[in-house]
């Protein structure tokens, strides 16, 4: 969970670290397939599906899930940053919790169902 928690463009020492880039975009797809499962099992039109990943997964209601669960004082952000987490940032945190959640439960979906629920992602 700490890589997580570790905003992009992070470094140790010599040692180049992405971040959490790499679980934000597996979180970014995770996420997407949970709500669009989510969305198959009522049967609803292509439409209402997009509608769905545009109201739930993007930067907007991630960020602001983020600022709701006070995410800030837990994201190790870049020096430069001065300790202060861009929208994108946090987004990009939610998304790679639930890419962390979806790789340490050995990608059980119902975990991150569990989780998508507990961060408020749908409510439909």
């Amino acid at each position: 969970m700490q890589e997580a928690l570790r905003a992009s463009n992070m470094s140790e020492g010599s040692i180049d670290l992405t971040g959490n880039k790499r679980l934000a975009l597996v979180g970014d797809s995770v996420l997407s397939v949970m709500l669009l499962n989510r969305w198959y099992g009522k049967g609803g039109s292509t439409e209402e599906g997009d509608l769905i990943l545009q109201k739930h997964a993007c930067n907007k209601i991630l960020d602001a899930k983020g600022q709701e669960w006070s995410l800030d004082k837990f994201i190790t952000t870049h020096p430069a940053q001065k300790g202060e987490v861009s929208k994108g940032v946090r987004a990009s945190t939610v998304e790679a919790i639930i890419g962390a959640v979806w790789l340490d439960s050995f990608k059980n979906a119902a975990e991150v169902d569990r989780v998508i629920d507990i961060l408020g992602l749908y409510d439909d």
